[in-house]
């Protein structure tokens, strides 16, 4: 399932990704569908010491840009081993080489490319600091930005001395295109299609975010966008998946369980994983909870959209990552949930890009 986002008004902060989508959905779901509705839900997220199964599992958000009816979806450039000076053979090629590691969306067709191993440096180039094919770069030469990025200016007032002060956020909005072209926001639902209860419950709740709104400030009107729901094919994948490659890539923040973590330390494992530490942090939801002050949710370091590191042959077809369950006395008996699973996809080992 790929669920299509035009923002209305920006997202607060930045680009809402997988552990938040999760947290809107089930906040969404339990308000639709109450309480039991929602905890028998989670309830089928079983984590045991071989394996994991989860009713679905989400990738974080990326752009999208539509002329004339296609659109050309990004994903995040995944991770390989650095370059060192020995590998250029000219100043030329090493400051080529330092642009594109700043880049850190690839095309759709550039991912499939990297994945299944018939990626070619030589065919592409960097357009709005995308990688993408030439071809694509034809169609998309107007394209200046995916979105733009700015901050926002709020002003508090101190009821008791009635100072007031001035602050900052950040925040992403939709860039506006000087031609023909359409900016936007997508994120990926892996699911079982045949499920058809949980297929509309999950229509249903991103149906009514659309109004409430994704990501912080919701309400202040903060993260609302028109949505576009479409079921993916098994004839055409939007992502293949590559069952037989022997490493993964993750679309979407990953805490890595205790079988993750003992199959990540193993030496051999280690050197031929790449990935880069994102530290989340944030406040529970309170918009649908009386009488509760903000609350800060723990902090934890997950594996960000991109990483690379090689399958476990034990587990060929498991779910990697965990949802973080938290139980605190201080949290009003709230038992906090983080969602780390990952959403992977198989990818070829490579040496560099």
């Amino acid at each position: 399932m790929i669920i299509y986002l035009q923002p209305k008004t920006p997202f607060s902060k930045a680009i809402p990704r997988s552990d938040t989508l999760f947290g809107a959905i089930c906040w969404a779901i339990r308000l639709l569908r109450g309480k039991e509705k929602l905890e028998e839900l989670l309830e089928k997220f079983k984590f045991e010491d071989t394996s994991c199964n989860a009713p679905f599992v989400l990738s974080s958000m990326f752009p999208y840009v539509e002329n004339k009816g296609k659109k050309f979806l990004f994903l995040p450039c995944p991770l390989f081993p650095p370059t060192s000076e020995k590998d250029f053979n000219s100043v030329e090629e090493y400051k080529k080489n330092k642009a594109n590691k700043k880049v850190k969306y690839v095309s759709q067709t550039v991912f499939n490319a990297i994945a299944n191993g018939s990626y070619k440096k030589d065919d592409c180039v960097v357009q709005a600091g995308i990688r993408m094919t030439k071809d694509e770069q034809k169609e998309l030469e107007d394209l200046e930005k995916l979105f733009e990025e700015s901050e926002a200016v709020h002003n508090t007032l101190n009821r008791i001395t009635y100072q007031s002060k001035i602050y900052y956020e950040s925040m992403v909005a939709k860039t506006k295109q000087k031609s023909h072209l359409e900016t936007g926001f997508y994120f990926l639902i892996k699911l079982d299609e045949k499920d058809k209860d949980l297929v509309s419950t999950l229509k249903d709740a991103i149906d009514f975010l659309k109004e409430k709104g994704i990501g912080g400030n919701t309400s202040i009107g903060f993260g609302q966008c028109y949505i576009q729901i479409e079921d993916e094919t098994k004839d055409k994948p939007i992502i293949a998946n590559n069952p037989n490659e022997k490493c993964l890539v993750t679309l979407s923040l990953m805490f890595p369980s205790k079988l993750d973590q003992e199959h990540l330390k193993k030496e051999q494992i280690l050197t031929r994983s790449f990935a880069q530490l994102e530290r989340r942090k944030g406040f529970l939801e309170s918009s649908y909870l009386s009488n509760i002050e903000r609350i800060w949710k723990p902090t934890l370091f997950m594996l960000a959209e991109g990483s690379v590191f090689p399958r476990d042959k034990d587990r060929p077809n498991q779910i990697y990552g965990s949802v973080y369950k938290y139980e605190d006395s201080n949290f009003h008996d709230l038992e906090i949930r983080i969602n780390g699973l990952a959403y992977t996809v198989g990818i070829k080992e490579r040496e560099t890009l």
